[in-house]
């Protein structure tokens, strides 16, 4: 849909307010960690001072007993809880949900929301991370897990890859709003090509682009 239809729009006025379909926020994505990920050991707990208590963070695998670690008594944690070490940055992140309530046993305590985030397709030296023909190919339709969103001056947006993979139900409380939103027409085209990946069958117009997408960069 690259040049037959514009993306973005400003937000509603009281958009820091707002949590609707298709808004763009930033909020803390982690780093993909694999099997392995860190988790924090307490290594003396002091109970008088328990800011004065001793951690080290100890390289895991999904396989390890977190009943063998001494509970973390300072966070109130028991001995089958724990906390993992996973580095987190910043990404624009794009809502596909309507509010999801948030409960403590019976009580509602919050509303968190099913957001997509964003990988920009440059280096800091405006230099592209990736192949021009996977680039082409990502604004084609030809990969189920991505999906393109062009460079905005407009909106100070940069060129990026939304990664459904990558999904994410956040807090709203984590959320930080942008002066920026997906239009209908942008909104449309992602959240039918996610309902694509879940087995749907693949909305027509997006169907037609595809094919004749594809056509070109094999022509």
């Amino acid at each position: 849909m690259i040049g037959e239809i514009e993306y973005y729009i400003p937000p509603r006025k009281n958009y820091r307010r707002e949590f609707n379909k298709g808004q763009i926020f930033d909020a803390p994505i982690s780093f993909t960690s694999g099997r392995n990920f860190q988790i924090l050991r307490l290594d003396y707990y002091d109970k008088e001072k328990p800011h004065n208590s001793n951690y080290t963070l100890e390289k895991v695998d999904v396989s390890f007993n977190p009943e063998d670690n001494q509970p973390l008594y300072p966070l109130g944690l028991s001995a089958n809880e724990f906390v993992v070490c996973q580095a987190h940055k910043f990404r624009p992140v794009v809502i596909l949900s309507q509010g999801i309530p948030i409960y403590n046993r019976s009580r509602e305590v919050g509303i968190s929301y099913v957001v997509v985030p964003a990988y920009t397709t440059k280096d800091r030296a405006d230099r592209y991370k990736y192949p021009e023909e996977f680039i082409l190919r990502v604004q084609a339709y030809q990969y189920p897990t991505l999906f393109y969103l062009p460079e905005s001056r407009e909106f100070n947006f940069r060129e990026s890859i939304l990664r459904f993979d990558k999904l994410s139900v956040l807090s709203k409380d984590l959320l930080l709003p942008k002066p920026i939103c997906l239009s209908d027409d942008a909104f449309y085209c992602l959240i039918n090509w996610f309902y694509y990946l879940m087995g749907v069958e693949l909305d027509e117009i997006l169907s037609y682009y595809r094919e004749n997408a594809l056509r070109e960069l094999e022509s």
